[in-house]
């Protein structure tokens, strides 16, 4: 699992149809030391962590009559397990949408869909981490186009932990998202877009608002839960990079339906972040996507970039005091080379009415990550 990609390789076979093949993969490697709220368990004091954050190895390929393919394995050592990140079979002949059926992220959020080697801090916001919209479903069927400055994509999916609807069913859950660049000259990339899903519950779960934290191998800082017989997302993104400088910001909302005649709850999150690559190169921007893309060093000197994000999170439930966390972050990103990169943050995170009388509410976090990719 722990093999880089070796070649990428090309083949024609039978009448001309063309065959292709190529392998790639990821290694990123985190070095967390965090304390106070982050680490409760240990009554606050520091505490130091490694993990091999993802061990990945991916391959896809191409077929005769538009058919193209996708397989990844993810390592991963918090289980010392093996799983199926990624795969399946997507048809790209029809004008009006490509079509993909197998396991893949679902179209909601613009941080979540950009790579893992793409963002610039070693972690995702806050609310794509407190719902299963940020987990690979167990399969799914997903429709996208694009045309001129905008796309659109829309899916049916089995969401992560295969859960059931009351008659046994596999649960289905209904994700779309659209978006667009009205600005996109090379130099400057306005983008703007809007997600949608419904979680379509139809037996009452326990659901948590949310799980504040800083380090990937921190304490999770937990919302109160509630009996929830509706889970419904929306999504608001925008993105705007002008050469080295960038500027993206997102906002959430969550509606969670009592069930039995229990309170409701509403979670919303917002998070504005700004990135500056010192060296001068741009983030770049895949616009059949709608995602930003990851720095490229344009000199044997490497690229370095700074990076500031602060975001909050708040969980209110009918009848209840509103429950908030804030999370602060700057960090710099070091890139010797297109496969090589270094990350280091500093965050700090706070809290409302998160934890017990008299325990610690906030907490520090400086992690750091070596990844590498091909």
């Amino acid at each position: 699992v722990l093999l880089m990609p070796l070649a990428a390789a090309a083949a024609t076979i039978g009448d001309g149809e063309p065959y292709s093949l190529d392998i790639g993969g990821r290694l990123m490697w985190d070095l967390d030391n965090y304390e106070g709220a982050l680490n409760a368990d240990g009554d606050g004091d520091w505490r130091f962590n490694t993990q091999l954050r993802r061990a990945r190895l991916e391959m896809s390929g191409t077929l005769p009559g538009d058919f193209d393919w996708v397989l990844d394995v993810n390592y991963l050592e918090s289980t010392n397990d093996t799983e199926l990140h990624a795969a399946g079979l997507r048809y790209s002949g029809w004008k009006v949408a490509n079509v993909f059926f197998g396991r893949t992220k679902e179209p909601f959020g613009l941080e979540e869909l950009a790579s893992s080697k793409a963002i610039v801090t070693m972690r995702r916001n806050v609310f794509t981490d407190a719902t299963d919209t940020d987990s690979q479903p167990n399969y799914g069927l997903l429709l996208n186009g694009f045309a001129g400055p905008g796309g659109w994509a829309a899916g049916i999916f089995n969401p992560d932990g295969n859960p059931t609807d009351e008659d046994g069913s596999d649960r289905l859950a209904f994700t779309g998202r659209v978006f667009g660049a009205p600005l996109n000259d090379g130099d400057r990339v306005l983008h703007l877009g809007l997600a949608a899903t419904d979680r379509n519950l139809d037996a009452a779960e326990s659901l948590r608002g949310f799980g504040l934290r800083a380090a990937e191998t921190g304490d999770r800082i937990p919302s109160a839960s509630i009996l929830a017989d509706a889970d419904r997302q929306l999504g608001l993104e925008a993105l705007y990079m002008d050469g080295p400088w960038s500027l993206q910001a997102e906002a959430f909302w969550r509606s969670l339906d009592g069930a039995d005649g229990g309170p409701d709850g509403t979670v919303d999150s917002q998070y504005l972040q700004a990135a500056w690559t010192v060296t001068g190169e741009s983030r770049g921007y895949r616009a059949g996507s709608g995602v930003p893309d990851m720095v490229k060093p344009s000199s044997g000197r490497g690229a370095v970039e700074l990076v500031a994000r602060v975001e909050r999170i708040a969980f209110d439930v009918d009848g209840a005091a509103e429950q908030r966390g804030r999370i602060l972050v700057a960090g710099a990103n070091y890139y010797p080379n297109r496969n090589v990169k270094f990350m280091f943050n500093v965050s700090h995170a706070d809290t409302t009415r998160l934890v017990a009388d008299g325990a610690e509410d906030d907490g520090l976090a400086v992690t750091a990550r070596i990844q590498v990719a091909f």
